[in-house]
């Protein structure tokens, strides 16, 4: 028989039905049990029973951003600065370099480039968390992403742990490209759905964080997501121990903090393992628009 459904990524039939089951919310805010589907074309996994999109405020708590692990958060977009810095480092000279981050959450990435000096604009559907960021100076838009309006124009798009997020992620990037400026570039983190360790993992992962995470990215899929004339995307795989971390914090959820690290420094080469073989279970993506480029 047919197979009725459709990857919502590169549009092909050839899925894996229920290839992930008995997925369950692990922040316990959200009862009952999730299934992914696989695209075994692109690779991408796509959760087969998401809530409707009217019913987003109830998927996402409204303390949903204290739920990450500060240290282990910071640690991981601190690195991801060090990233982006190379980026900002060509254009220093730039009065004008204007940063959008959508999703931002408690604005880390937002409030380190403020800081610095660039013109930043942070989007998110906490409001509180971008009052907060508002009284310190920093432009917001608050509301889901989908519904706002922008014109202006941006040099850096960052999409830090966001685009999995999204129901409609295609017409995302197509809305992206309406106010990226020439040569201007997207910076994206992302699970990534051929993390080695993720059928051992399972519930005990923040990758598959359903009903939140609605596809979770690979390579092929991501590439295929922004594969336009105009873009020039760059996959890579992030090296992190911060998911053997987790493992821990949900398998053994009693245990005292200080042992999570500690198990985390004794299971390190399970973290390089995975990134040797290119499939870590973070994914780093730059797009850079040579749109009008000469």
């Amino acid at each position: 028989m047919k197979n009725l459904l459709n990857c919502p990524i590169c549009k092909s039939g050839e899925i894996k039905e229920r290839f992930y089951t008995g997925i369950k919310d692990p922040y316990n805010c959200i009862s009952g049990e999730f299934y992914f589907n696989k695209c075994t074309k692109c690779d991408n996994l796509f959760l087969g029973n998401p809530f409707n999109q009217k019913d987003i405020a109830f998927v996402y708590p409204k303390n949903y951003s204290k739920f990450e692990n500060k240290l282990f958060n910071k640690i991981r977009k601190l690195l991801a600065i060090r990233l982006i810095d190379k980026v900002l480092s060509q254009v220093q000279n730039r009065k004008d370099f204007r940063i959008l981050e959508i999703g931002a959450g408690s604005g880390l990435f937002s409030k380190y480039f403020f800081r610095k000096g660039y013109k930043v604009t942070a989007t998110d559907i906490d409001e509180m968390e971008m009052q907060a960021l508002s009284k310190i100076g920093i432009d917001i838009k608050i509301g889901n992403f989908e519904d706002l309006v922008f014109e202006e124009k941006y040099d850096l798009i960052i999409m830090s742990h966001v685009i999995e997020h999204f129901y409609h992620p295609q017409q995302i990037v197509n809305k992206i490209k309406g106010f990226i400026n020439d040569n201007g570039q997207i910076f994206i983190k992302t699970p990534n759905s051929t993390f080695l360790f993720l059928r051992w993992f399972k519930n005990h992962t923040y990758v598959f964080d359903a009903p939140r995470h609605l596809n979770i990215f690979s390579e092929k899929s991501i590439k295929i997501l922004f594969a336009d004339p105009s873009f020039v995307t760059t996959v890579k795989n992030e090296f992190t121990v911060n998911e053997l971390y987790n493992f821990f914090k949900l398998k053994f959820p009693r245990l005292n903090y200080k042992y999570y690290l500690l198990f985390t420094a004794l299971l390190f080469p399970f973290a390089v393992i995975p990134y040797l073989f290119k499939r870590s279970s973070r994914l780093v993506v730059t797009v850079k628009n040579n749109e009008h480029s000469s």
